[in-house]
């Protein structure tokens, strides 16, 4: 519950907003009680508790106990907090907004992947065990390209208790598996894994000239430059029937990444020559990535369709 452009609701300072609130939580039981005809207390409601209404709750702002609560993350995938026992015996509940996608200051995260499955296991587990299961809303932006942590996050909500720590691995090949069959599934799984994990390390839209000193930035190459010679190895490998979904699944977040990277990091040292051959392949694959793969249009796999089955 929010002001027009995702501000704060009121012109003041905490206490003004927060009376702003209030007559608007009146204002919104009375319509429910017009609309429906019964008590609001009747009718499924939820209070998302995004940035500064945060504070207002922790200051000591309420709404009756039949709203559920609904924490938000802190726009990165980590939650704000975990429930407690007095919230637990709400009639409403506790509930969770998850990002895998922000769009927003003071910067996006919308690109490529940089949400790894452990993470994203820690942090559900921590809100389910502390009682933030009522209702979990996740923050997406476009399936393409999030479809391996969305396909995660519905296997994981439909049934927490049944991937627990050090089953991420087992979890991710049979997501290659399911794409692309069991032969190369384990490195495949491992690719996925890997560029994910070396962009939560610095999101790509954080990334900055001078962040890394000159051995950060030469170990980073290498790790970069390993993952891409991997992916092109496998891609010359795969049938010509999943090369499009190999494209836009591994090789163009792996190949991708690892350019933007060495594009900061060349910016670091003033390479030029190298920026301007790093930016040329940049284009080459975003054309190829929007206009040539699947005939330019959005792919759909066998993965997200068997995930709505939540098995």
């Amino acid at each position: 519950m929010r002001g027009d452009g995702d501000v704060a609701m009121g012109k003041g300072d905490d206490a003004d907003n927060m009376a702003t609130l209030r007559k608007v939580i009146r204002s919104q039981r009375r319509i429910i009680k017009d609309v429906y005809g019964r008590g609001p207390e009747t009718v499924p409601q939820l209070w998302a508790i995004f940035t500064e209404v945060q504070r207002y709750y922790d200051a000591g702002f309420t709404v009756p106990d039949d709203v559920t609560l609904l924490f938000c993350d802190n726009n990165w995938g980590y939650i704000r907090r975990k429930g407690r026992e007095s919230e637990r015996k709400r009639g409403g509940g506790m509930g969770l907004y998850y990002h895998i996608d922000m769009n927003g200051g003071p910067w996006n995260d919308r690109w490529v992947n940089t949400t790894t499955v452990p993470k994203i296991r820690e942090q559900l587990n921590l809100a389910y065990r502390s009682g933030i299961d009522r209702i979990w809303i996740v923050n997406v932006g476009d399936l393409k390209p999030k479809e391996m942590p969305i396909d995660f996050i519905m296997r994981y909500a439909w049934d927490p208790d049944r991937i627990g720590p050090g089953d991420e691995r087992g979890y991710m090949e049979g997501f290659a598996a399911s794409v692309f069959g069991d032969e190369h599934a384990s490195e495949i799984a491992d690719l996925i894994s890997s560029y994910s994990k070396y962009n939560l390390w610095r999101k790509p839209e954080v990334q900055y000239p001078g962040i890394f000193n000159i051995p950060e930035m030469l170990a980073l190459n290498n790790m970069w430059s390993n993952l891409e010679l991997r992916a092109k190895a496998l891609r010359r490998k795969l049938p010509k029937e999943q090369q499009d979904a190999f494209f836009q699944l591994v090789y163009y977040p792996v190949v991708g990444s690892a350019t933007v990277a060495r594009i900061y990091n060349s910016a670091s040292i003033g390479d030029a020559e190298n920026i301007n051959l790093l930016m040329e392949k940049d284009r080459e694959l975003t054309a190829f990535y929007n206009a040539t793969i699947s005939d330019g249009s959005t792919l759909h796999f066998r993965c997200l369709r068997e995930s709505t089955h939540l098995r």
